[in-house]
């Protein structure tokens, strides 16, 4: 499992989804094993019969009621795997954060949460172009700053990983998420509210560009 939030959010949502395609295919098969089990009930009975009419209105009973517990099943793992699709890929990762998220995840980390900012920074502090792996040159910030980034990976002939870590020149220990992306290509802006001086550790397939300001 990665320790990356994004990263680990992306896996569990994948793996809830595989659940929920597996029990699409198991669903039908209730309704497959009460067909066949009023098909073989029903073998052998005449419905002139006065007994055998007690045992036929039996077996549509269950027939029924297999039939009817199928649907209802159906419809719910129709509905709740459309749910969990929707939040899958509805992008909620590198956006600016409201009070309450962030003051969510500043209490995690043991830290005050910091004002939110309503207008984006726009002193340019990096803007540079790479591919594959590679450190950017440091940059300086003193409050609230901004990464934007995008990739291609077309050279690569398919999906690529885009990923960057945030990273004190120092050499303490930084608490940012940077990006970890997995397509053709992409890009996003991610906010960070801490001062220091920082560099960008990219590692890629790709080719790509990011631009810090602060």
């Amino acid at each position: 499992m990665s320790d990356n939030p994004q990263a680990a959010d992306a896996f569990y949502k994948a793996q809830t989804l595989a659940y929920w395609s597996f029990a699409g295919l198991v669903i039908p098969l209730i309704g497959v094993i009460c067909g066949a089990l009023s098909k073989s009930r029903l073998m052998g009975l005449k419905a002139n019969n006065p007994k055998d009419a007690v045992a036929i209105r039996k077996t549509y009973q269950i027939a029924r009621w297999g039939y009817g517990i199928s649907v209802v099943l159906l419809v719910l793992e129709i509905a709740v795997g459309g749910l969990l699709w929707y939040a899958a890929v509805s992008p909620t990762s590198g956006q600016p954060p409201t009070a309450s998220t962030q003051a969510s995840s500043s209490s995690d980390n043991g830290l005050a949460a910091p004002a939110v900012s309503s207008t984006p920074p726009t002193t340019v502090l990096l803007d540079q172009s790479g591919s594959g792996e590679a450190q950017t040159k440091p940059f300086t910030t003193t409050g609230e700053w901004t990464v934007a980034y995008t990739f291609d990976c077309s050279a690569w002939g398919s999906s690529g990983n885009f990923q960057f870590d945030v990273a004190n020149t120092d050499g303490s220990d930084n608490l940012d998420n940077g990006a970890n992306d997995l397509a053709m290509s992409g890009g996003n802006t991610d906010y960070y509210y801490d001062a220091g001086q920082h560099y960008l550790s990219v590692n890629s397939e790709c080719d790509w560009h990011v631009v810090v300001k602060g």
